[in-house]
């Protein structure tokens, strides 16, 4: 038998020859007559013994020897050292080689085609030219060139925009005068998801997505996302051990740009598997002039991670650039290529104005299957340990610290860089509502109290933000009231908005809408403080923070009052107008509220002030602080933008609607 060459790892060792020895001696044809027991050696210096069940086994452990050995050759031969025929073609199949390769020119990033797609990338505009600015820049550079990190949680736009990059970047590069360049995007998702396999070598699981997308033909270009599907699980299931130097050959002296979605999902947590990922992808992507490397990730914490793989042998971690994720700022796009049922600007708040999420309802089920894991993993703590959890959680969505998020639950939080006020750099998280409705439906508790009931009411009041039209009005109150809620349940205060004496009792119990209806009515019918105030439960030994979200939209002068309840009264109350108007109220606060009402209205002032009728109007700096790192797009100023752009996307969809009806009716005609 002819043997072929031995190549050279990229990491600098070489690769051995595999040899799988059987102890039977017998030349037989078929692998039935050999014995159950074979000897599997590396260079015949190492040998393991292992019992076998029939040939797909066998077949296994010699796919499993080869990788063991890091490629090379692998053969099965009997006691003396003759070839078993029969397996001759097994292996040979196993190795592939570069000469079956198509030219480097011919290579295009694998981006399937999904049945459901927007008709347009929903951005701020100038967005990709920036972005492809960058890339295009760090493509020449030749000396510590920084890997690009899409940054994002489930469903944000990571692969979306990453497959803008492999389809676009090309005609950007050439309208700038720039040379070709192959661009090349593998997935540890999507339609090639983490299997067994690769957790026997990160290196090899990186390979095997190389070739299968080099090896995509032209006439596979476009094609469904099932057909990439069933095509990488059939490429996958012929075992090629991977020689990374060989395709590294192959595309030398070519401009290549990786895209790997991702890679977190990659397990590199032994070190030989950190070092040797790190050392090809620094070598071949970053530090030679013409190539790139842009990957997506759930949270920084892989990207810190990665950042220290590319760079052990320096000293120091290469910078990673950290690029967030477009938001759907403007609403007009949304509904003229996302949803043209959005109800308004409430439900894209919902959704974290993620235009993945707010784009398809098919998608947002996929995502409830995805957090399920995480979800039932947090299942496993004790009620006691969830319910601090949930505090801390609660906190974070305006602290946005990220040690205050489970581990379990980070993926689905965005995280970026930041710096503390001694100028450290620290990870901050934000929350999609979307997906903190998630853990407070899903979590669940051994006993019935406040707490379980006021997670109760945030979620009910969550369901408003998705289901309330714009024309309706309550939109602002409904945000308002969340945050407000959310902070009285994680004994978060803010200002002389929620006094921080409030919560100096620790037996404190938080309450939403604790009404008696055998005393007061009705609840939904109180129309002013008077009749409201017939109806509030005093009872309990405890000191009781009660918040009210009156429903009748006549109700006067107040749309949220919060009272500290000790010892059966009322010790102290705030009371808040939120509305979506601009307009000053023409009377004062109720008698009793004089110098604890607030107001918050659409076009708010850059600062607090006290009004002429003794209102504390409530200023967009302190607005921004009080809705957090997760709420910094509820501010009127942003709010105000939302709608704008929301009546003005509607209109103009009415306009057509009343065109096409007129068109219509003259063809009847």
């Amino acid at each position: 038998m002819k043997e072929r060459p031995i190549p050279t790892y990229p990491c600098g060792h070489r690769l051995q020859s595999c040899r799988c020895i059987s102890n039977s001696s017998t030349t037989s044809e078929t692998t039935s007559d050999m014995s159950k027991t074979i000897f599997i050696g590396v260079d015949d210096e190492k040998v393991m013994r292992t019992r076998v069940s029939g040939q797909k086994s066998l077949d296994n452990i010699l796919i499993k020897a080869v990788g063991s050995a890091h490629g090379g050759m692998a053969f099965l031969v009997d006691e003396d050292h003759r070839m078993v025929r029969n397996y001759k073609a097994l292996v040979e199949s196993a190795i592939y080689t570069i000469e079956s390769l198509p030219p480097p020119s011919d290579v295009f990033p694998v981006v399937p085609v999904h049945a459901i797609k927007p008709e347009k990338y929903v951005c701020p505009e100038g967005f990709l030219e920036s972005l492809f600015s960058q890339v295009s820049r760090h493509l020449e550079g030749d000396e510590r060139v920084p890997p690009m990190a899409l940054v994002g949680c489930s469903r944000s736009g990571k692969t979306a925009l990453l497959e803008e990059i492999a389809t676009r970047l090309p005609d950007y590069l050439a309208a700038h005068g720039s040379e070709p360049v192959a661009i090349i995007m593998i997935t540890f998702n999507d339609y090639s998801p983490v299997s067994l396999i690769d957790h026997e070598g990160a290196l090899q699981a990186l390979g095997r997505r190389l070739l299968f997308s080099i090896n995509v033909k032209e006439t596979e270009r476009n094609q469904a996302f099932n057909y990439y599907v069933k095509a990488y699980d059939t490429f996958r299931r012929k075992n090629y051990v991977i020689a990374l130097d060989d395709i590294m050959e192959w595309l030398d002296g070519f401009r290549v740009i990786l895209l790997i979605d991702e890679l977190n999902n990659l397990d590199l947590k032994h070190s030989g598997d950190q070092s040797e990922v790190g050392d090809f992808l620094r070598a071949y992507f970053l530090d030679d002039t013409g190539r790139y490397l842009v990957l997506t990730s759930h949270e920084l914490g892989s990207v810190d991670s990665f950042a220290d793989i590319i760079d052990t042998s320096k000293g120091s971690s290469r910078d990673v650039i950290v690029q967030h994720l477009p938001l759907a700022l403007n609403l007009e796009d949304v509904v003229l290529y996302l949803n043209p049922d959005l109800r308004g600007p409430l439900e894209a708040l919902y959704y974290g104005l993620l235009p993945g999420l707010i784009f398809d309802q098919g998608q947002r089920v996929k995502v409830y299957r995805k957090h399920k894991a995480a979800i039932n993993t947090f299942e496993l703590r004790s009620s006691e340990d969830k319910r601090r959890c949930i505090t801390r959680i609660l906190a974070s969505f305006f602290t946005g610290k990220e040690n205050d998020v489970p581990l379990e639950l980070r993926k689905l939080v965005t995280t970026r860089p930041d710096l503390d006020v001694a100028g450290r750099e620290v990870v901050k998280i934000s929350w999609v509502p979307f997906n903190l409705q998630f853990v407070l439906a899903m979590s669940t508790l051994d006993e019935r109290n406040w707490f379980d009931e006021g997670l109760h009411s945030l979620n009910q009041l969550c369901n408003h933000l998705k289901t309330t039209k714009e024309s309706s009005g309550k939109g602002y109150e409904y945000l308002f009231a969340i945050a407000y809620l959310a902070r009285c349940i994680a004994g978060l205060p803010f200002d002389n908005l929620l006094p921080r004496e409030w919560f100096m009792d620790s037996g404190l119990e938080v309450e939403f809408n604790p009404y008696r209806q055998e005393v007061g009515g009705f609840l939904e019918d109180c129309c002013d403080w008077d009749q409201l105030e017939k109806g509030i439960d005093y009872s309990g030994p405890q000191p009781k923070l009660a918040v009210f979200l009156p429903t009748n939209p006549r109700f006067e002068r107040f749309d949220i009052v919060a009272l500290l309840i000790t010892n059966g009264r009322i010790s102290d109350r705030r009371a808040f107008q939120v509305q979506q108007a601009t307009h000053n109220p023409s009377h004062e606060p109720w008698p009793g509220f004089e110098h604890t009402s607030f107001l918050v209205k659409g076009d708010s002032p850059q600062r607090s002030h006290t009004n002429a009728k003794g209102w504390n109007v409530v200023g967009d700096d302190d607005l921004e602080r009080f809705f957090g790192e997760s709420g910094k797009h509820w501010t009127p100023k942003v709010w105000r933008h939302l709608t704008a752009t929301y009546v003005k996307a509607r209109n103009q969809r009415a306009e057509e609607e009343e065109r096409a009806k007129k068109l219509f009716t003259s063809d009847e005609s």
